[in-house]
């Protein structure tokens, strides 16, 4: 068992958790759009960040999806530091996703209207762009990795991940 400190309250929870889960253990709700049980945990939102302090170490913040369970440390979910980091974090969720509800409600707990960042021009995918993709992707499938052109290749189809599909058909891409 692993014991740490959730503002100010000491609990016991085991080992091998991650913050995130902990903290819903205390009964402590925090904001968390990309976390999911069943899918290894990478703190892409950075909404569930927390404000983790080591002994003997400064404070710092943290993605509490990602950042496991350690024996002795203080955690501290509800500063002014990390209302910040939520602030800014759902401003760029937003920026970037305007017409999701989930996103503009988490938005608007930490006073976010509409975004200060705006986009310079909005690119519409043109037909050679799918093309391009599409040959890319053959040419991977039909030759494997074999030099380093390949392995460039390689990168760049699978940097488009599972939304390429989607930034196609759809024109955006969003993950929510």
């Amino acid at each position: 068992m692993v014991t740490l400190t959730i503002n100010n309250q000491k609990i016991e929870v085991e080992e091998g958790i991650n913050l995130l889960t902990a903290i819903e253990r205390a009964g402590i709700k925090i904001p968390t759009l990309c976390y999911h049980k069943a899918l290894y945990a990478f703190g892409s939102c950075r909404l569930c960040v927390v404000e983790v302090q080591i002994p003997g170490k400064e404070s710092t913040v943290q993605a509490s999806c990602s950042y496991p369970v350690i024996d002795g440390i203080k955690v501290f979910t509800h500063t002014e530091r990390i209302f910040r980091a939520r602030k800014i974090a759902s401003e760029l969720l937003l920026a970037r996703c305007p017409d999701s509800e989930t996103i503009k409600n988490i938005a608007e707990e930490y006073g976010v209207k509409e975004p200060r960042i705006r986009k310079k021009y909005e690119r519409p995918f043109k037909r050679w762009d799918r093309a391009r993709i599409e040959s890319e992707v053959k040419l991977k499938q039909k030759y494997g990795l074999k030099n380093k052109r390949e392995r460039s290749l390689n990168s760049r189809v699978n940097s488009l991940g599972f939304g390429f599909t989607a930034i196609f058909l759809n024109h955006h891409f969003c993950p929510t």
